[in-house]
């Protein structure tokens, strides 16, 4: 065990000149955690990144016969065929409407299972987790099967605002919410009582102490929701290659994937979308820096206690919000899946009359079905414990180095 007195190191956990052997040894330990965080932010985010930027701007560096001539072509392509061109405006205006949309939704939530004492708060709170993990093409299919064309509870009209640019910011909405009651739900938890108390006292109404108290204190977290929410749209493909190309409604990530599967290969022009849909991720960044400045996502004060939560003579109206957001986010989507899993067929709709184990039995004896589960099982367990791995040690690296590498750590 080491003394204070034999232990002597710097800021960064470098040892002093006059540190024991020990120390040393400590400080070459956390040189080395440096390195190898280095090395996996270069080669799990700089890398590829360089990749596309070098690909868009000459894309025949990576070819059979490379040279390095430059091109704009990547660029040129994008905006002069309308596909491409359509789905970066879609992209763009869809994670506007649904960042803004969905942090709304994920401030309310927050506040009904952080500031109101209502009976099941723990069964919302796990079905945040159930909504942000379940993956966005099943809550898609999910209402196509439940309201599309041939649907369980088919109706024209609801169908055809499904299958339509509304239908898509619908189904994201849902998915997404979580991810801003994520983040605005521990600022909101760590508000003092004190300070809300004080404006009351100061003849502040409740909703004006909220207003004047409460909110500004919440702007650094709902901006960095909202811009987790803008970001997820814009990489979102799960949506992307179902209910929204079935809807006609081009996105960047399916027109990406379009590129890759053209014959031969524009990979140019999947370069140049991908650089501009990471281009407009960094935008939104830069615009949530300013608007937040310099203030942190911490909102409480020394010495004041942390907001209790409140009786509300309205428990019966967050419960029923709180219960038809959830349903409508899975339990409906989810249902519509696995009704239509004992359906005989797509075509027909027998509403429980004809109901089968047939799919069921039929994925069982289908070879590459049980493979294939194992294999994204294993390569789940794989991706985990490396990303663990991965975070763990560049976090420790974020504590002890400062400067300019965590600054890039951060923007990355």
């Amino acid at each position: 065990m080491l003394s204070a007195d034999t232990v002597r190191t710097e800021d960064g956990g470098r040892p002093t000149p006059g540190a024991s052997r020990p120390s040393r040894f400590l400080g070459m330990g956390f040189r080395s955690v440096n390195f190898v965080a280095a090395a996996l932010v270069t080669i799990l985010i700089v890398l590829p990144m360089l990749a596309l930027l070098v690909q868009s701007f000459w894309p025949n560096i990576f070819s059979f016969d490379p040279n390095l001539k430059f091109s704009l072509q990547g660029f040129v392509s994008v905006f002069k065929q309308p596909y491409s061109f359509q789905s970066v405006v879609d992209s763009f205006g869809l994670a506007l409407v649904t960042a803004v949309v969905a942090t709304i939704l994920g401030g309310l939530v927050a506040f009904a299972i952080e500031w109101v004492q209502i009976p099941g708060q723990s069964l919302f709170n796990s079905f945040t987790w159930l909504v942000l993990l379940a993956p966005s093409f099943l809550i898609a299919d999910g209402w196509q099967f439940l309201i599309g064309p041939g649907g369980v509870l088919e109706t024209h009209g609801l169908g055809k605002i499904l299958l339509s640019p509304v239908g898509v910011w619908f189904v994201l909405a849902l998915k997404l919410f979580p991810f801003a009651t994520l983040a605005i739900s521990g600022p909101l938890r760590g508000i003092g009582q004190d300070l809300v108390y004080a404006a009351r006292l100061g003849g502040a109404s409740a909703f004006r102490a909220w207003r004047r108290v409460v909110l500004p204190l919440l702007i650094p977290a709902a901006a960095a929701g909202a811009l987790i929410v803008f970001a997820e749209v814009l990489s979102d493909y799960g949506v992307a290659s179902t209910l929204a190309q079935s809807a006609n409604f081009p996105l960047m990530t399916y027109s990406i994937y379009s590129a890759m599967e053209t014959f031969p290969v524009d990979f140019s022009q999947a370069a140049a979308l991908s650089v501009i849909l990471v281009f407009l991720v960094a935008i939104a960044q830069w615009m949530e820096r300013q608007a937040v400045g310099r203030r942190g996502y911490s909102t409480r004060t020394g010495g004041s206690r942390t907001m209790g939560k409140q009786q509300s003579s309205r428990s019966a109206f967050w419960i029923t919000g709180l219960s038809v957001l959830f349903a409508a986010a899975f339990i409906l989507p989810a249902s519509g899946i696995v009704i239509m899993s004992f359906e005989p067929n797509l075509a027909g709709i027998h509403h429980g009359a004809h109901w089968t184990l047939a799919h069921y039995r039929a994925a069982l004896h289908v070879t590459y079905a049980i493979s294939t589960l194992f294999r994204s099982l294993g390569y789940a367990l794989l991706a985990a414990t490396a990303g663990l791995i991965a975070g763990v040690l560049v976090s420790i690296s974020w504590w002890l180095q400062g400067g300019w590498f965590v600054q890039v750590l951060k923007a990355l």
